[in-house]
């Protein structure tokens, strides 16, 4: 889980569902979700100062993944 100032949100690896969700503290509702590889085990994540990248570890693909949160998807 990691935290995001920028806009109050808060960044969740789902490790079954090879996928991040993006939850509003606001609303507390899921209000993106950003697939990743298949078969990749997200675990952990964090989120740059300025709330604009998140990196994800992909434990089961032994590298990490760049999240563009301004898109909600995977850059790299």
């Amino acid at each position: 889980i990691a935290f995001n100032p920028a806009n109050n949100t808060v960044l969740v690896a789902d490790e079954n569902d090879d996928a991040v969700r993006v939850i509003s503290l606001f609303s507390r509702t899921t209000v993106a979700t950003i697939t990743l590889p298949e078969d990749s085990a997200a675990r952990a994540i964090a989120v740059n100062a300025s709330g604009t990248m998140a990196a994800v570890v992909l434990s089961a693909k032994n590298s990490v993944a760049l999240i563009d949160l301004a898109q909600n998807k995977a850059t790299a």
